[in-house]
């Protein structure tokens, strides 16, 4: 079983046991209720392929830590991305307001 945990320790957002030839893979982002991010999808993508390469796992088990398998998928990048896009273009309007040329013809009577 040593081997098996050094093999797989390489995974931040999966944690892997190995025992009976029986492989419980958990995700384990209980902090964030298992929600699914790019990380956690990358590793999930390369354990598969990383399980059926070990001659010590004949079965898998899926399961989450905490109280939640996953709540799906993780909204707060997504959130922090477009909140950052939103300022970046008040900024520009902003910028634009600033430097517009005055347009108002000026008339003397």
């Amino acid at each position: 079983m040593e081997e098996n945990v050094s093999k797989y320790a390489n995974y931040e957002c999966l944690k892997i046991e190995v025992a009976d030839k029986v492989a419980t893979v958990t995700l384990n982002r209980p902090q964030a209720r298992n929600a699914i991010n790019q990380k956690l999808i990358r590793e999930l993508r390369s354990i598969w392929d990383d399980l059926a390469d070990d001659h010590a796992v004949n079965a898998v088990v899926l399961t989450g830590a905490g109280d939640y398998f996953s709540v799906g998928g993780d909204v707060k990048p997504a959130h922090r991305q477009s909140s950052a896009r939103a300022r970046q273009a008040d900024h520009r309007r902003h910028q634009r307001r600033r430097h517009r040329p005055c347009c108002h013809a000026c008339l003397a009577e």
